[in-house]
């Protein structure tokens, strides 16, 4: 008779099991931070648990026990405490700012729980695209069996009653990240949730930028500072990944503050340095990193947006008429690396060529 063979089972120090939301929240011991987002929450129980809390149990079924990268929270359940930690920290700032800006009262009362969620939504996503490029992750049958590779594009690492082990390692990442986002959101935002704000096409604009890149609005402006007083700090080198592209929007956000000192010449788009000189201010004002205008200038560079004169980042522009004795310094932009807002930007006859300073 032959004798029924043992089931296998799985070296659970070598692997980790795949859980649902609120399991990992139980494992993790981060569920006591629910009570402090109800806290910063105006709104009814269930809404809370229809909105945010299956937010919160849809990311810890993406993460599960990754940590968020090599260096930054790198221990069992890293990412889950970063972004929860971010989220709350721009809810607590999200109690000071009135939003939509500029708006009524009845209509700041009337969007208040929209963009409240949004802000919620954006910064508990916030840098969650990473793990596309940064790390390997492979499924196990309870028996140990390999079962494939996981994907973030498939939105969850929850599979049930499967394990998984992760390594760091560089990947090639196989979607852009509006692709990607749009996976993820799709598998962490309720649907509900997603039509609601939809239903705001400002609010719904500025939620998806934000989410994409580093951006210039409210939402995104917000988040970025909730970051700094978390104590999430953002090197120097995340500030300035972007830079055109932020450099860019904020341009054409004051492009009628001060026309004489952003305007389009031949060569490309003419910026100031004062003009420069505010905007680094406001950057380091907002992130509390000190950020030089020479590694601004060189990540410019890096990106083709700078118009180079004899190897040096300045211009100095002299206008035609000799009577007008002004003279203008400061950097020329590569116009076809910017936003078509600034590309539509007409010609400015009055002034010669430039001169090094």
């Amino acid at each position: 008779m032959f004798k029924r063979k043992k089931k296998e089972t799985i070296n659970k120090h070598q692997f980790i099991q795949c859980l649902d939301g609120k399991n990992v929240f139980e494992r993790s011991g981060l569920k006591r931070h629910f009570s402090d987002i109800k806290a910063l929450i105006s709104c009814p129980d269930d809404v809370l648990h229809q909105l945010y809390f299956t937010t919160l149990h849809g990311l810890a079924e993406f993460c599960q026990a990754m940590p968020f990268s090599a260096e930054k929270y790198n221990h069992p359940y890293g990412l889950l405490e970063r972004q929860l930690k971010l989220a709350i920290a721009a809810l607590k700032l999200r109690q000071g700012v009135l939003l939509p800006k500029n708006a009524g009262t009845e209509t700041i009362s009337a969007e208040e729980s929209q963009w409240t969620y949004a802000i919620f939504s954006v910064a508990l996503l916030h840098g969650i695209d990473k793990v596309e490029s940064d790390r390997d992750i492979q499924f196990y049958f309870e028996n140990g069996e390999p079962s494939g590779t996981w994907t973030p594009l498939a939105g969850s690492l929850y599979e049930e009653n499967f394990y998984y082990d992760m390594k760091f390692k560089a990947v090639e990442a196989i979607a852009k990240k509006d692709v990607f986002m749009a996976a993820v959101i799709g598998r962490i935002v309720p649907v509900i949730a997603f039509r609601w704000l939809a239903e705001n096409k400002v609010l719904f604009k500025q939620w998806w930028d934000s989410l994409l890149l580093p951006s210039q609005n409210d939402i995104g402006l917000l988040v970025e500072a909730a970051a700094n007083k978390s104590g999430i700090h953002l090197s120097t080198n995340e500030i300035v990944l972007d830079s055109l592209n932020i450099f860019g929007k904020w341009l054409i956000k004051n492009i009628d503050i001060c026309p004489e000192n952003l305007f389009r010449i031949k060569k490309g788009i003419f910026v100031s340095s004062s003009l420069v000189d505010d905007f680094i201010t406001e950057r380091q004002a907002i992130t509390g990193i000190l950020l030089s205008k020479q590694i601004f200038f060189q990540e410019l560079d890096k990106q083709n947006g700078l118009i180079m004169n004899n190897h040096d980042y300045f211009h100095q522009l002299s206008p035609k008429k000799f009577e007008d004795r002004r003279q203008l310094n400061g950097i020329v932009l590569n116009i076809d690396f910017l936003p078509n807002e600034l590309q539509m930007l007409p010609i400015d006859q009055q002034f010669q060529n430039n001169v090094l300073l």
